[in-house]
């Protein structure tokens, strides 16, 4: 089994060029009929996006942002990850308190007194978003862009609004507009664009903007994210995990996320629209501090990616093994707590518990139960790993009941269970989406050592350091950790060892993971076997000095 893991790694593009066709397939069937200047829109972006381009590092993209003066980057509306990648731009960028103003698309031009008060702190937050009407003209949520106005505030930094009224091209014409009057009146200052990737394309706004403005000194970047033909080419040219491409010296591509991520996000927005007309979604990822609710598709979509996965890494199991479970989220919670109160021990109820106020994911003991939080492929993925991984665990143990491991043990055993599950978990979702990160030992170093991290973060982070440095026995290690403990040290772990083992396999294609694999489905839970993994994916000589990476 371990070997057709291994060998299964040629067949990564395979898998995942199906989870993209389907995904997108689906997203466009939720469009329905769009304008002609929409379609040209997408095809010039489309078409743009198969340019040349060459790998190239941060320092040449923070080199060509200090040299120009309007940086654009590529908003794609549904996704997170669009803003989040500004956000830590800003974080890198701004030195001081009055070098950049930031241009955003998402609040009309006839609302920028209202920026203004928000950031002089005039009116609340709900005012403002009430005042400029941001349930009926932008509808994205609001959780997604909210973040600039709190780094705004903190820097005294200006927002400029940029929509406006009319189709794509006389929006376009009116963005530019403002940003050249900006740009007269600041040039001693940074504007920084966040608008519509197919707009950033650049024959549309920027070159609107480079034609309105005469000075031979001005200069301008953009950056795109997350192209589709860009992370096929990456995959195809064995660059899948390299972050930014280069069309030019000021063109650039910020690649964190594989593109059916981004479909993903578009269908959950399109679903709750069509399903409920009346659906806020700003205001629900406010109450439900991100938690997407399930819907019909939600088990088709869990089953798919399993048996994608099942069927990439040979694992060998069957349509009805794979088909056998039942998946709930945070709506059917008297559900989960009433299946939790009827497990063998009371402690376990509580550990459970415990579980759902953590918000993890998780399976139900000797039940098909699973129970996720909240809807995103990566969680579906995680949750499929796990699925496979105790699916195949009873088959090859036999019928294998869970409680042997969970009521039966001492607490470094169950973190060895545990540990081995997020591995395959994470492992999982890494196949679905490899540009994932998860904290290396420098970034648990840093929060351990960081004052304002909780007592009882710290007390896991210890723990977690302890287990890598391999020195004490197990048994020592958790001689005073409680059940939660464990699991919370196993769910940080097995995410780091699934990444490094990915990198492994994946990435460096390294004989030596094929042992790993075997290893791990071996189920075999004792310290002699689980350090001999540790030792295979942690070399002293290297792993102390790792940290994720920014993109």
């Amino acid at each position: 089994m371990g070997e057709g893991l291994y060998k299964a790694s040629v067949e990564l593009s395979h898998l995942q060029r199906g989870i993209y066709t389907y995904l997108k397939n689906k997203a466009k069937s939720f469009e329905g009929q769009v304008s002609n200047e929409f379609s040209r829109y997408r095809k010039d972006h489309e078409r743009h996006g198969k340019s040349e381009f060459k790998i190239c590092t941060f320092n040449t993209l923070l080199g060509a942002i200090d040299k120009s003066n309007i940086i654009y980057l590529g908003d794609f509306h549904t996704f997170d990850q669009s803003s989040r990648n500004l956000q830590r731009l800003l974080r890198v960028l701004i030195k001081d308190n009055d070098s950049y103003i930031l241009g955003v698309e998402f609040v009309h031009k006839k609302h920028q007194r209202y920026i203004d008060s928000y950031l002089e702190g005039h009116i609340t937050e709900i005012e403002f978003l009430e005042s400029i009407q941001y349930h009926e003209s932008w509808r994205f949520p609001w959780s997604y862009y909210r973040h600039f106005f709190v780094l705004a505030k903190k820097m005294q930094m200006k927002i400029v609004a940029l929509n406006s009224d009319g189709g794509l091209k006389k929006r376009d014409m009116v963005a530019a507009s403002i940003l050249k009057e900006l740009y007269e009146e600041n040039e001693d200052k940074k504007i920084l664009v966040l608008f519509g990737e197919y707009h950033i394309v650049p024959s549309k706004l920027p070159g609107i903007v480079k034609k309105s403005i005469h000075n031979k000194k001005f200069k301008q970047t953009i950056i795109h994210q997350n192209l589709d033909e860009v992370y096929w080419r990456l995959v195809d040219k064995k660059g899948g995990t390299d972050r930014i491409v280069a069309f030019g010296p000021h063109e650039y591509v910020l690649q964190t996320s594989p593109p059916w991520i981004k479909y993903e996000s578009m269908i959950y927005w399109y679903e709750h629209l069509s399903e409920d007309p009346d659906f806020d979604i700003h205001e629900s990822v406010l109450e439900q501090e991100g938690a997407f609710t399930f819907n019909s598709n939600t088990v088709d979509n869990f089953a798919y990616i399993t048996s994608q996965i099942n069927q990439n890494l040979k694992l060998g199991l069957s349509s009805y093994e794979i088909e056998d479970f039942n998946l709930y989220d945070h709506q059917n919670l008297d559900f989960i707590h009433d299946k939790l109160e009827h497990l063998k021990t009371k402690s376990l109820t509580n550990f459970y518990v415990k579980l759902i106020k953590c918000g993890r994911s998780f399976k139900i003991p000797d039940t098909k139960n699973y129970y996720c939080p909240s809807y995103s492929i990566n969680r579906l993925a995680f949750l499929a790993g796990i699925h496979l991984y105790l699916q195949l665990l009873q088959k090859k143990k036999d019928g294998a009941n869970e409680y042997d491991y969970l009521i039966r043990t001492k607490t470094h055993t169950k973190f060895i269970f545990f540990c081995y599950q997020s591995f395959m978990g994470y492992f999982s979702s890494k196949l679905i989406n490899p540009y994932r990160k998860c904290d290396r030992y420098q970034d648990l170093l840093k929060q351990l050592r960081n004052s304002k991290t909780k007592v009882s973060d710290k007390k896991i982070l210890r723990l977690c350091l302890d287990v890598m440095k391999a020195k004490t026995p197990l048994e020592s290690i958790f001689e005073k950790a409680s059940d939660l403990d464990a699991f919370m040290v196993a769910r940080k772990l097995g995410y780091l060892l699934g990444d490094i083992y990915f990198e492994e396999a994946y990435t460096k294609k390294s004989k030596g993971s094929k042992e790993v694999l075997k290893a791990i489905m071996n189920f075999d839970f004792e310290e002699k076997a689980f350090k001999n993994i540790l030792k295979a994916l942690l070399p002293r000589e290297t792993y102390r000095t790792t940290k994720k990476n920014l993109f």
